[in-house]
């Protein structure tokens, strides 16, 4: 017999984390919520390296070993963020008066407050003739590129351009009066020259955060001085109890998918394992790719691979069941997909936004929730 569905508003055996109200709990089945804080209920790693947007619509820093809970500009939550490893390969990320930076008819003061509400923490450009320069120059081998920066206009309306190949190829931005990151990725550059042209004499903008990585997307600030930062991947990882049911399962999860995908290298939303491949009930993007992959795998053998789609940087739902011999997803209320013919894998662990042997999602968790039991198709529908 199926399960029934809990009143609205009580507390579910299982799981279950909300990062918009910042309520986390594990419940063995029937007993008392064990209401916690993130960091009691999950071994969570990560660095100081980066800045993300705070509740505030302000760039904050992050912490170690601290969860980076990320918000819009607005103020509305997007999730726990969980990234890999990354590197920025520009320095002096936030100074373009550094002889790092190369300008050509650019004057440069570092006067501005930039979009972490710091006083002199931005760079203001000022063109003195038509198409003025300031470019960085890196030596690395042949990669994909992907440039950020935050922007912002001053004075003027003529274009404002990015480069990664110093200038062989200028992509146009629309900056407004307000800070705004801009993005732009090349494939196969050999010592990037990157940075910013604005084309018309007596323009002026302000920037902060230049961020140059080799990869196909960009990812959150990496903030730089004299050499090269890289940032510590997040992990957010539970060992497994009394919460957990070998034999029948339900996740709800909600969340933000990833700005892009690395050729070679998948990203996980979230993995039940032993951590290892061999043993897991996970739902990942493919590598190069947008396919949400819900999979099943029991001692190193495929059981299901049910597939949908990611759409980068949008928000998602998913529900996906599992118990011997009936696997069921359903992605953004889409029609069920199910498999009939399932084994289902020894777990001992948990992975929030990640997985063993695989990257982080690159992207947020708004909301996680695992029931014990496996719950019907119709809610898998109505709840994704």
């Amino acid at each position: 017999m199926l399960p029934r569905r809990r009143p609205r508003g009580s507390l579910h055996d299982g799981i279950s984390l909300n990062f918009a109200t910042g309520r986390y709990y594990t419940k063995a089945q029937g007993g008392p919520a064990n209401i916690q804080p993130l960091t009691s209920l999950f071994t969570f790693t990560g660095g100081a390296e980066s800045r993300f947007m705070g509740p505030a619509g302000l760039l904050v820093a992050s912490a170690t070993n601290t969860p980076r809970i990320e918000y819009d500009a607005n103020g509305n939550c997007l999730g726990l963020l969980m990234e890999a490893t990354r590197t920025n390969l520009g320095l002096h990320s936030d100074d373009h008066t550094n002889a790092a930076w190369v300008k050509t008819t650019m004057t440069t003061a570092k006067t501005s407050t930039g979009p972490d509400g710091v006083a002199s923490s931005a760079t203001r450009l000022t063109a003195s003739a038509g198409n003025a320069l300031s470019l960085q120059t890196v030596v690395s081998a042949s990669a994909t590129r992907a440039y950020s920066v935050w922007m912002r206009r001053i004075t003027g309306t003529g274009n404002i351009d990015m480069t990664l190949d110093g200038g062989v190829g200028w992509t146009t931005k629309t900056l407004t009066t307000s800070w705004q990151r801009f993005d732009i990725t090349q494939a196969a550059v050999t010592n990037p020259v990157f940075g910013i042209r604005i084309v018309t004499s007596g323009d002026a903008i302000d920037v902060y955060g230049n961020q140059m990585e080799s990869a196909a997307f960009a990812s959150s600030l990496i903030p730089t001085t004299t050499v090269a930062v890289s940032r510590t991947a997040d992990s957010c990882i539970r060992t497994l109890g009394s919460e957990f049911s070998a034999t029948a399962g339900t996740v709800v999860v909600a969340g933000r998918a990833s700005g892009g995908q690395d050729a070679s290298v998948g990203q996980a939303v979230w993995s039940f394992d032993d951590s290892t491949l061999n043993e897991r009930v996970c739902l990942t993007r493919s590598p190069g790719g947008d396919s949400a992959n819900y999979i099943i795998t029991d001692g190193g053998v495929a059981q299901a691979l049910l597939a949908n789609t990611f759409t980068n940087s949008t928000v998602f739902k998913a529900g996906a069941a599992w118990a011997a011999n009936d696997a069921a997803v359903s992605f953004n209320g889409n029609a069920i997909q199910t498999d009939a013919t399932v084994t289902l894998p020894t777990v001992t662990t948990l992975n929030v936004g990640g997985m063993v042997l695989s990257t982080q999602m690159n992207g947020h968790i708004l909301r996680f929730d695992y029931w014990p039991t496996r719950l019907p198709n119709t809610y898998l529908v109505s709840a994704s």
